[in-house]
């Protein structure tokens, strides 16, 4: 990141994946044609996913790569509750948040020393 600012990073990985992706799902013969109701999520899904890429490239330059990697895997594990109560109608239970607790602790565990 010397040359260039994290929002350009952000943007030119995450638009490469997407292409990426595309172009596998293209190439097995697949269906790209996307409901028009999809396109505003999708979209919405993009532009999410650049910002989290250029906070995450930013937060390298201010602080540890362990600080950073911590806290990125411990949002993904108590996300993945909440998308999936609010996506799939996936119900919150003491085990569930039992074993994001246990997960997040152990990320925390094992990425705490780096710091």
């Amino acid at each position: 990141m010397a040359r260039s600012e994290a929002v350009f990073h952000g943007f030119t990985l995450t638009a490469g994946m997407t292409l990426g992706a595309l172009g596998l799902i293209w190439q097995q013969g697949a269906s790209l044609k996307v409901p028009e109701a999809s396109w505003k999520t999708f979209s919405l899904g993009l532009l999410f996913c650049v910002g989290a890429l250029m906070f995450q490239l930013w937060a390298l330059t201010q602080t540890f790569a362990g600080i950073v990697e911590t806290g990125k895997r411990c949002i993904a594990n108590i996300m993945a509750l909440v998308f999936g109560q609010l996506t799939f109608q996936e119900s919150i239970t003491r085990p569930r948040l039992l074993a994001v607790a246990l997960m997040v602790f152990g990320v925390v565990l094992i990425l705490g020393p780096q710091v």
